[in-house]
């Protein structure tokens, strides 16, 4: 019973984590990066006043970034580690690219259609010129 309870323990931990909590996590890192380094001005406008705010406001585009993808849990990690690492460019304002380490978490992307508007008509179906 303990060699079983060993290897469930180690097929789990190699796996990586879940999909939707390196979502999570990545929203977040992204939004304390933004909140160090952003414009205070620029943030007011937006409506981000707290860290809540932007975590409320990025987490849809965020959860778009790997549709019709495969996620690669091995890398979400280090695309975590290498976020936290970030720091503000020099110039005022600016935000850090992401780290060349998340460009590998989603693979094999699909074109998938994330247009949820089905009522308007398609453009051969108007009547403008």
């Amino acid at each position: 019973m303990r060699v079983l309870t060993w290897a469930w323990l180690l097929g789990v931990v190699g796996c990586g984590m879940p999909q939707s909590e390196f979502i999570v996590s990545y929203t977040e890192s992204f939004c304390e990066h933004k909140m160090t380094c952003a414009d205070p001005a620029e943030l007011t406008f937006e409506g981000i006043l707290a860290q809540e705010d932007c975590v409320l406001q990025e987490e849809k585009g965020v959860s778009l970034w790997g549709l019709g993808c495969k996620f690669r849990a091995s890398d979400a990690q280090k695309c975590l580690d290498d976020m936290a690492l970030l720091t503000c460019p020099a110039a005022v304002g600016q935000l850090s690219d992401p780290p060349l380490s998340c460009n590998t978490v989603f693979f094999a992307c699909e074109t998938v259609d994330t247009d949820t508007d089905t009522d308007a008509p398609a453009a051969e179906e108007t009547d403008a010129p």
